[in-house]
């Protein structure tokens, strides 16, 4: 016998080609969770651009499921809630894993756990159109209702606790996100001034502000460059991206690489002498996470959960996203002092190795499903597995 779990959450389509964090989050915990014995592992996701159906991928079952023609933030928590919900009824799973979003959970009454990752109704203050004020408004009302009737929740970071802890009832699991064992083999391998920019390219990542700080880091060091990595879904502000680097003189140090494999994004760390993330809003960022796993420092900004992840001076430099000249003036002392950098490197490796390794979380997250079911569930699931 085995203990059942679904995951409902983004998946990559393509095995390697990730789009976004919680996508990373789930593919590296199925990764994790799949090498624990007596797992059986499901996930629910869903399909973008591929057809709806059931994939065998090794010895995990995906179900994609079809999304609503409706606008996302009117269906997610209604037709398509009820077609994941469908779905969950025949796998009846001993454990269901919701990611992210807490609208999916509505009217399920089977064993569960919320991971949340973001304050999705902050993050829909960044989208774009017409419908953004009233998203924001029907995304919050949904998001505070399923948090709230959320029995178990695990939290990625203290900065959501801090944030939301007034609409959290039920029980508080603290796991960090799982980095893949890939990035701590990283070999850091360039000394060139390479600045690595890795995430979705749209105004809540604050690219434009990162672009007109770098003019600075370019005017006293001609050689760096900066290498954006990303999704260029939002073809408008990319577009404004692309005319600020013309704009400034910036075209031969300014480089849009597109969305990456797991396999690119590994030798661009490997040759990127720091990372720089100045968002407006973010959780837990996940390439912080892989970058400190890589052993490059980090810039990033002092808001919501990434205090709770880099120590200023130690693993990185938190700045004001506001103020160019602060980034520019941390991201040169970065590239020019070597001393500092190489110490930030190793004691950015150590923390990453304590905190976020995916075997480790893993195990955390089993534990945590054991706690929810209760002893006498779990025993029956795993009932003829050994040395778990």
């Amino acid at each position: 016998m085995t203990f059942k779990i679904a995951m409902v959450a983004p998946y990559p389509e393509s095995p390697g080609l990730i789009k976004g964090g919680v996508e990373c989050v789930t593919s590296n915990l199925v990764e994790g969770l799949r090498k624990i014995p007596g797992l059986e592992l499901s996930v629910l996701a869903p399909c973008g651009n591929r057809a709806p159906g059931i994939e065998h991928r090794g010895d995990i079952t995906i179900y994609w499921l079809p999304e609503s023609r409706l606008p996302g933030f009117i269906s997610y928590w209604s037709s398509y809630r009820r077609t994941i919900q469908r779905c969950l009824s025949e796998i009846n799973p001993d454990m269901t894993h919701f990611q992210g979003v807490a609208g999916w959970t509505f009217g399920y009454s089977s064993p569960y756990v919320l991971t949340i990752h973001g304050i999705n109704e902050k993050d829909a203050l960044f989208s774009r159109g017409r419908l953004r004020f009233l998203r924001y408004k029907v995304v919050g009302l949904v998001e505070r209702l399923g948090r709230k009737k959320a029995d178990n929740i695990i939290l990625i970071s203290r900065y959501v606790e801090k944030e939301i802890g007034e609409q959290l009832m039920g029980k508080c699991w603290p796991i960090e996100n799982p980095v893949s064992d890939d990035f701590y083999e990283v070999e850091l391998g360039s000394t060139a001034p390479t600045i690595l920019y890795a995430g979705h390219v749209k105004s809540q990542k604050n690219v434009d502000n990162l672009i007109r700080a770098f003019k600075g880091v370019h005017a006293e060091i001609p050689s760096a460059t900066l290498r954006i990595a990303g999704p260029l879904d939002d073809q408008k502000f990319v577009n404004k991206c692309r005319k600020l680097v013309n704009d400034l003189e910036l075209d031969t140090a300014v480089q849009f690489l597109g969305n990456l494999s797991r396999s690119a994004l590994l030798i661009e760390l490997s040759q990127a002498a720091c990372l720089a993330l100045v968002s407006h809003q973010e959780n837990a960022p996940m390439v912080i996470e892989e970058a400190m796993a890589a052993g490059v420092p980090v810039v990033a900004s002092r808001i919501c959960g990434i205090p709770y992840m880099i120590q200023d001076g130690k693993t990185g430099f938190l700045v004001d996203q506001n103020d160019n000249d602060d980034i520019t003036d941390r991201l040169i002392k970065v590239l020019l002092e070597s001393v500092t950098s190489c110490a930030m490197s190793e004691q950015s490796r150590e923390v990453a190795l304590s905190r976020f390794h995916v075997q480790a979380v893993a195990k955390k997250t089993v534990e945590t499903y054991r706690a929810i079911v209760g002893d006498g569930v779990w025993k029956e699931g795993m009932k003829n597995v050994q040395n778990l």
